[in-house]
């Protein structure tokens, strides 16, 4: 299985590499989104774990690009699962990402053990299942239950007890 990472900080993206290739992933790395375009159009990976914030087109535009892009084996809904990994926690860029086509929301700082389990349970639905989970975003119900999942995560990592 193969694990692309973008990220324009280098320490963070060499800090995936070496996790996810500890688990026995192949790892690609960008550290933009024109990069990331490219990469996943040339080597189609099974996971995207992508920020949001970077130079050139942000997550916003991979994630829409890739949604857009319904021609080839690596467009978003033909393979390729995506996890935001961002330090944007506001309800509107996580409802904007799970609109676009993001499968799941992460914030910066991440809890690696966390980010390995995200990763594992996104490859261990069949694509089919993938694309129902994004096509029921459209829900709003659905679409603000899932953005409250993600924001009641966010703000549990970072409470102090």
């Amino acid at each position: 299985m193969s694990v692309l990472v973008v990220d324009d900080d280098p320490l963070i993206a060499g800090m995936l590499r070496l996790v996810l290739e500890g688990e026995g992933y192949e790892v690609y790395e960008a550290s933009d989104g024109r990069a990331a375009l490219e990469t996943v159009r040339d080597t189609a990976p099974d996971v995207m774990v992508l920020d949001m914030m970077m130079p050139h087109v942000d997550g916003y535009g991979v994630l829409a690009a890739l949604r857009d892009d319904a021609s080839g084996d690596a467009a978003l809904g033909r393979g390729t699962r995506v996890v935001m990994l961002t330090c944007c926690s506001q309800e509107e860029d996580v409802r904007r990402c799970l609109e676009l086509g993001a499968d799941d929301y992460l914030t910066k700082p991440v809890d690696v053990d966390f980010l390995l389990r995200t990763v594992q349970d996104l490859l261990a639905m069949d694509m089919d299942e993938v694309r129902s989970r994004r096509a029921d975003v459209a829900d709003d119900a659905v679409l603000t239950s899932r953005v409250a999942d993600v924001l009641t995560r966010h703000n549990r990592q970072f409470t102090v007890s």
